[in-house]
């Protein structure tokens, strides 16, 4: 324990001793991990996270703020009357200890299978230092603690060894904990405990009583922890309509690649001139000297084979039934059985949906397969031992180790580099010790905290549904949100959380939906005050955007952030007024579709005439195409003279089911051809919307030239990612465009009245 304690310092020396003065990272998914759990610790009382997706906030469990701590620090903050200083060294003292214990149980786990201390010693720091595990360390931080395998697997081995049932015992209580750290240990414990079940009961000599006599009490103890983590989420969570099927089943898996090659390497980065450190969520580079024994190894039991002798005799060490446990989470990882199936999982294993990242499965198969090595090694050294070969065991030994530490270098300078003293100077401009804060302007403006109830960040990101993912070029701007949010102990309206409501989603991202779209989250609050609105003013905004914050008034700027008040009474009344105004236009008009100040030409189609019959508006709707990409419709126009501002929408019905929907590219092309420019409009961007009817809009600039105009439908021909499609229109911004239908009127494809 004295070594872990001694390499976990020396790897994370400022976390270790200066945890409370340590911040890593101010952008991303770093600032906003640490955000959900400094927000959660500070300002909330329960398992409820109060800090984003205002007024509805989000259960602690999908915020990757590690419930299991952050609840914990509650309790003894109103126990113990803790500052923002200890809670933080709690959370670093939790990422460290979980370094140190992961140490200390690879370590157990090597002389459980036969290495000596010393050597365990040795290879426990090495499996250590290179897994990539470590990597978390750097944003998803819950996901960083390196302990959750070794230990869940120590208590297989020995339960393994002994039947004794107290192990099953900690099977089950460390993977209901750990499950409220990161949900995914959850999903790791499952596969990792019930691959072993699977392999003890079709693996060994036992009668088939006696198998599922051994086998029945880790059966249980899987029974007991899913049942156990659902009547919590059942008892602490009212929503009902979270995403059950996100993207991403097989984008997240391991490859080839990942295994064999790592960025953090010297020895990569020397042969292959790597000057990139990024990894994919599959990373699980094995190392130089794991890839030469395993090498080793084969050739050895290949030869075995070859001389007809039986596989039983070649000693390795471990039970073989863990580098079967190993190929089977590494072919999960990888998305094989997946593949087998068409790509999709049947329903009975559509729990496993919930954990799209596949490729972090391949920890299970790195952590065996680098003890294994250690194992082999170490059984080789013996056996040179055995036979007086002193120089050559050492040497061996000497020369796996050294390259060993080599090639796991490169993380270890990562580590230092993410919590070194760019980590203390960011936690100086993170709680602005260095220069006036947010509170203390807005005092000096005649405001407290209390005389607003949130704070909308500009640009406006959301991402939690999977149907709606908005700005994610807005992370800088949500990252500053979040200082003033946690100095201020303003909520936020925006959200980066994992698994949020459909509709809560749906009803904010009408926010910023422009004058026409209704903004039930205005309904939804329970307070007049004002908003305070963080522009970040080096992102650009789109003239919905642009609508809120013109009925702002400013206060100020702070950290290249204009600050704003909004009075959602202002804002109710505004856009009232341009609903009011269109429907008077529009009850002075007989035409189908009219253009109001038009100085260019805008292009509208109904598919009144198509087939899908229950259509967003008017007589019908086109439905889905079986193609992977197709031109939906194409429009010819006189040349462009000059470059103009337009807004593309359209209307999208999507299923309620999964997280499909299209995309649409706008191609605008000149009078010879040539394309101009394309538009990318994915249909998760859509800030308005009626049921699962969305619509899908863009500003963009028109080129000068521009003469024919196409829209295209990307869609997956297998499963198609939309129902129908309705109401397209294409027109000059500064234009208000109202399309009539008997009663049923649009006013810039914002359904204002049905028929």
């Amino acid at each position: 324990m004295a070594f872990a304690a001694l390499l976990t310092t020396l790897v994370l020396t400022n976390m270790v001793l200066e945890p409370s003065h340590v911040i890593i990272g101010l952008d991303g998914d770093s600032i906003k991990n640490f955000y959900t759990y400094l927000y959660h610790t500070l300002y909330d009382n329960n398992l409820w996270f109060t800090g984003m997706n205002y007024p509805y906030g989000e259960h602690a469990i999908y915020t990757d703020g590690m419930p299991a701590l952050s609840t914990l620090v509650i309790w003894m903050r109103d126990t113990f009357h803790l500052q923002h200083d200890t809670i933080v060294a709690a959370f670093y003292i939790t990422l460290a200890l979980g370094y140190g214990l992961g140490i200390f149980y690879v370590y157990k786990l090597f002389v459980h299978f036969g290495v000596k201390p010393w050597w365990a010693i040795v290879f426990a720091g090495l499996v250590i230092i290179l897994s990539p595990q470590q990597i978390r360390l750097g944003g998803h931080f819950g996901l960083g603690m390196l302990c959750a395998i070794p230990m869940l697997w120590y208590w297989l081995a020995r339960y393994d060894s002994t039947a004794h049932w107290w192990y099953a015992v900690y099977v089950a209580v460390f993977s209901f904990v750990i499950a409220f750290i990161h949900p995914y240990f959850l999903a790791v414990s499952f596969l990792l405990t019930g691959a072993y079940i699977l392999t003890c009961f079709f693996y060994g000599k036992r009668t088939f009583r006696e198998r599922l006599l051994f086998i029945w009490p880790l059966a249980l103890a899987l029974i007991v922890v899913f049942a156990g983590v659902k009547g919590v989420l059942y008892a602490t969570d009212p929503v009902t309509d979270r995403p059950t099927i996100p993207w991403g089943l097989l984008a997240y898996s391991t490859s080839g690649s990942d295994l064999i090659i790592s960025p953090f390497s010297p020895i990569w980065q020397h042969l292959l001139h790597i000057s990139d450190t990024s990894t994919t969520e599959g990373f699980a580079y094995i190392g130089v000297v794991t890839m030469a024994v395993v090498l080793v190894s084969l050739s050895i039991t290949v030869a075995v084979l070859v001389k007809r002798k039986k596989i039983e005799s070649i000693d390795i060490g471990m039970n073989a039934k863990w580098l079967v446990i190993a190929i089977i989470a590494l072919l999960i990882a990888s998305g094989a059985p997946i593949e087998w199936m068409g790509g999709e999982l049947p329903p009975y294993l559509s729990v496993l949906r919930q954990f799209r990242t596949l490729g972090r499965f391949a920890w299970i198969c790195y952590y065996i397969i680098t003890v294994y090595t250690g194992v082999c090694l170490y059984k080789w050294f013996a056996a040179l031992l055995q036979r007086n070969r002193k120089p050559a065991a050492h040497g061996m030994m000497l020369l796996a180790a050294s390259l060993w530490v080599f090639d796991a270098s490169g993380y270890v300078n990562f580590l230092r580099q993410i919590t070194g003293q760019r980590s203390k100077q960011q936690y100086i401009q993170y709680f602005y010790w260095d220069r006036e804060d947010p509170l203390t302007m807005l005092e000096k403006s005649g405001y407290t905290s209390d005389s607003f109830q949130a704070i909308i960040s500009l640009p406006f990101m959301y991402i939690g549904t999977d149907k709606l993912w908005l700005h994610e070029d807005g992370d800088r701007a949500l990252a500053l949100a979040n200082r003033i949010s946690v100095n201020t102990r303003l909520p936020m309206v925006n959200a980066m959380l994992a698994r949020t409501s459909w509709q809560q989603g749906f009803k904010q991202a009408k926010l910023i939906g422009g004058p026409f779209t209704h903004k039930p989250l205005l309904d939804d609050i329970q307070s007049d005050k004002p908003f305070l609105i963080s522009y970040f003013t080096e992102n650009e905004l789109d003239e919905d955007s642009h609508y809120l914050l013109r009925m702002a008034d400013s206060i100020g700027s702070i950290d290249g952030c204009g600050i704003y008040k909004l009075h959602p009474q202002r804002l109710r009344r505004e856009d009232a007024r341009f609903v009011d105004s269109a429907l008077a236009i529009a009850a002075g008009i007989t035409a189908r579709d009219s253009c109001i100040a038009c100085t260019s030409p805008f292009f509208t189609v109904h598919f009144d005439e198509e087939k899908y019959g229950k259509a967003f508006w008017g007589g019908g709707a086109e439905t889905h195409m079986y193609k992977s990409e197709d031109t939906l419709v194409a429009f010819d126009m006189q040349p462009m003279v000059n470059e103009s501002r337009y807004e593309f929408s359209v209307w999208v019905l999507v299923n309620d089911v999964d997280y499909r929907s299209p995309a649409f590219r706008l191609k605008l092309c000149d009078s010879t051809g040539n394309m101009l420019k394309e538009e990318y409009i994915p249909t998760k961007i859509s800030t308005d919307n009626h049921g699962m009817w969305l619509r899908v809009s863009k500003y963009f600039s028109m080129p000068a030239g521009s003469c024919r105009m196409v829209c295209q439908v990307d869609n997956d021909p297998r499963k198609p990612d939309y129902i129908a499609i309705d109401e397209l229109l294409v027109r000059p911004v500064n234009a208000l465009m109202i399309s009539k239908n008997g009663n049923a009127v649009l006013a810039n494809n914002h359904l204002l009245k049905k028929q």
